[in-house]
């Protein structure tokens, strides 16, 4: 940890890092940029393969089509030409001519996943084979297949190994026999060279860092060497030591300038040392006289602030004095001002209730006239409603009337339906018209209860009215009686009202004279008062400035005590340095 705090650490640490910090970027982009370029160019190398694949069966459709050949022998000289003749075993050689990397081959499927074509699992279906993650990858192979082509990758173990390596397939369905031709790999036959690269840059990069951190070394100490001396002459100066002296150096850099400035500054502390010494010598004596002045002066200090207290306890009184009679007075005009407001509040208070007296005795006429108006209408609706009785009754034995008509031609026309009976067939005539007189009869006695139901219904009703009326007119007619002893409170409430105006205008009068008054006293008593304030600041201000002065030469002698204090303590710091 002490070698990491030193400069020469630091130094190594910091070229260490500009060196490894950018090699390491570079050599991760470089390795990036051609693992992803050596990727493009094998996926390159599979679609191609898929395109070759498609135009050999291409030709070999356009035999078939010709006739030259059967499709049965044209599509097995196509796998023979994938990948090679199948054995007796059912396997078949990886013969492709092209450069598919050390795992890659072409294999065909149909568009169910039965490999048509394969080196060792021909006939097999794989439908329903998944890979690491739980992927359909055939699946996914063939519908790329079907969409137009496309690249699926998954994983899956490498050929006889317990290994699992991203595989890449390139998958295009072809026209003419509807088989899925594919091609594929591992990514890792694609990405050796990024690998051998990788190496490289490592190897160089270890490289660079051995040969970096030797030069670093050797530079960071011909830089921190003269530092360290330095560092060590600098502490000795800090114990007091003023000797020392750094050999010159063959340098003209900021170390070099450094030096020269140590030893510049080390005779510079020595004159500085020997100025102080003889400049505390001169302070003692200078000292030692400021001591004995300032005593003397404090003694005479003492006798004037005896007096000036005195006077400033008496300025004091007085303004306490005035200060509270000026206090008072100003409470006893806030009375007066209050008491001016209120009467003011008075009048305007009595005024608003006169006028609204005087509204109140308009509005009761007003009610007096409208109620006597209802007296007079209630009582005609009265007789109104008396007469509407007497009609309804006259009407009810007009009815009776009616009814009593009816039953006897009811009678009548019943005793002619029996006559004409009896006269046989020269009585059929008048059987008729006395039938039809009691059908009349009959619907007459009907109307007429109708009629007799009514007028007792509106002879309810109107009794009711009637009687409602009774109890409307007893009420107007009190209050009439209610609305005349109004009048007359209104009236009596006018004079006590005029009277309690006039009664506060003689108050304002004394108020106002009250109010004018106090204004000339407060003036004289706040006169009073501010003279007595100023004689007291006055009097306080010479009291602090004496009590400041005095403070100031008791400070004086008590710094002229330390001061002598400090040279000495000075003299014993100054000891601590070797001049020669």
């Amino acid at each position: 940890m002490r070698f990491l705090r030193s400069i020469q650490g630091k130094l190594i640490i910091i070229s260490l890092a500009i060196l490894i910090i950018p090699s390491l970027i570079i050599g991760i982009v470089s390795y990036g940029k051609a693992k992803n370029g050596m990727e493009e160019i094998g996926e390159q190398v599979l679609y191609n393969s898929v395109e070759s694949a498609l135009q050999i069966i291409e030709l070999a459709n356009e035999s078939v089509e010709k006739g030259d050949i059967p499709l049965e022998v044209a599509q097995e000289r196509v796998r023979e030409a994938f990948l090679g003749p199948k054995d007796s075993e059912g396997k078949r050689p990886i013969n492709y001519p092209g450069d598919l990397g050390e795992y890659g081959y072409i294999y065909v499927l149909d568009d169910k996943g039965t490999l048509t074509t394969h080196p060792t699992r021909e006939g097999d279906n794989l439908w329903n084979d998944q890979d690491s993650s739980g992927n359909y990858f055939i699946r996914e192979v063939t519908e790329k297949a079907l969409a137009g082509g496309g690249f699926t990758v998954y994983e899956f173990e490498l050929p006889g190994q317990d290994v699992l390596a991203d595989k890449i397939i390139y998958s295009e369905k072809d026209p003419h026999w509807g088989w899925v031709i594919a091609s594929g790999t591992y990514m890792q036959d694609f990405n050796e060279g990024a690998n051998s690269l990788l190496l490289v840059i490592g190897v160089t990069l270890v490289g660079a860092i051995i040969i970096g951190t030797i030069v670093v070394i050797l530079v960071s100490r011909h830089l921190a060497l003269p530092v360290k001396k330095l560092s060590m002459r600098v502490r000795e100066v800090a114990q007091g030591n003023l000797t020392v002296e750094i050999e010159h150096l063959q340098r003209s850099d900021e170390i070099g300038q450094l030096n020269e400035g140590f030893n510049e500054m080390v005779n510079q502390l020595k004159t500085l040392i020997s100025d102080v010494e003889e400049a505390i010598v001169e302070i003692q004596s200078t000292s030692a006289n400021l001591t004995a002045v300032a005593e003397e002066t404090d003694a005479y200090g003492d006798e004037i602030v005896k007096a000036i207290n005195e006077v400033s306890k008496g300025a004091v009184k007085q303004a306490s004095d005035a200060e509270d009679t000026n206090r008072t007075a100003i409470e006893f005009a806030q009375q007066i001002e209050g008491l001016h407001d209120k009467n003011d509040l008075m009048l305007d208070a009595s005024q608003h209730m006169k006028k609204s007296n005087e509204e109140g005795l308009v509005n009761l006429d007003s009610l007096k006239e409208t109620s006597q108006e209802s007296f007079y209408i209630i009582q005609n609706i009265q007789s109104v409603f008396g007469s509407l009785i007497v009609k309804v009754h006259e009407i009810e034995g007009i009815v009776e009337t009616i009814t009593q008509i009816s039953d006897q031609t009811n009678l009548l026309a019943l005793n002619a339906s029996i006559e004409a009976a009896r006269a046989g067939e020269h009585g059929k005539g008048f059987a008729v018209v006395a039938e039809e007189v009691r059908k009349l009869a009959d619907q007459t006695s009907v109307a007429t209860e109708l009629v007799r139901t009514t007028i007792k219904g509106i002879e309810s009703e109107t009794k009711l009215v009637n009687d409602e009326m009774q109890k409307t007119h007893a009420i107007v007619h009190q209050q009439n009686d209610s609305v005349q002893v109004t009048a007359l409170s209104f009236k009596e409430i006018k004079l006590a009202v005029e009277k309690i105006i006039a009664i506060i205008g003689d108050m304002a009068e004394g108020v106002e004279y009250l109010n004018s008054s106090k204004n000339v006293i407060m003036q004289s008593i706040e006169s009073i008062a501010m003279i007595s304030e100023k004689n007291a600041a006055a009097s306080e201000e010479v009291t602090a400035s004496v009590d400041e002065q005095q403070r100031a030469i008791q400070l004086v002698s008590e710094s002229s005590n330390d001061l002598t204090d400090e040279i000495s303590a000075l003299q014993e710091s100054i000891k601590r340095f070797i001049l020669r």
